[in-house]
């Protein structure tokens, strides 16, 4: 084979390497993943859920402030972030086990819902959150289970 040739096929393996490369999945496209996430000027605070964990388990934001809440699954099954108060979060596992939850007027939370994603093993989602009020809220997973275990996060506004 000569030089010019052995150049030129190793020339057309490398772009055909690169261009396979960039049609891969994208890391945030599937079920339960935002196709929006951009990057902008928020602060982003990673949360991993894991088997029964939300980490970290405390989160603090400024009264005002918006934060970007990016959630990466690192489990093995879906898991849910729901963010509210205490008797919103009763409220939700209650329905979630078919419980006669008493109605509120707050709002059933869903996957379309801004205070609530369902996230896919090894998927990335975000949640974007402007804190209105001095308290604390909690991020809770309402998968079968997960919630009577413990899977909970703090979201502390000062």
């Amino acid at each position: 084979m000569s030089k010019p040739r052995h150049i030129t096929l190793l020339a057309v393996a490398a772009l055909m390497a690169g261009l396979i490369a960039g049609c891969g999945p994208d890391p945030y496209d599937g079920p339960g993943a935002k196709l929006d996430i951009v990057e902008d000027d928020l602060r982003v605070v990673d949360v991993e859920m894991t088997e029964m964990a939300f980490g970290p388990a405390n989160i603090d934001v400024a009264l005002g402030e918006t934060v970007r809440l990016r959630f990466h699954n690192a489990g093995v099954v879906a898991h849910e972030a729901v963010m509210g108060d205490l008797a919103f979060q009763e409220e939700h596992a209650a329905e979630m086990t078919g419980g006669d939850a008493h109605q509120t007027d707050s709002h059933d939370a869903t996957a379309d819902d801004p205070e609530a994603l369902v996230v896919a093993a090894g998927d990335t989602a975000d949640m974007v959150y402007t804190a209105g009020d001095a308290g604390a809220l909690i991020i809770g997973c309402h998968q079968p289970g997960h919630w009577d275990a413990g899977m909970k996060s703090d979201l502390t506004i000062s």
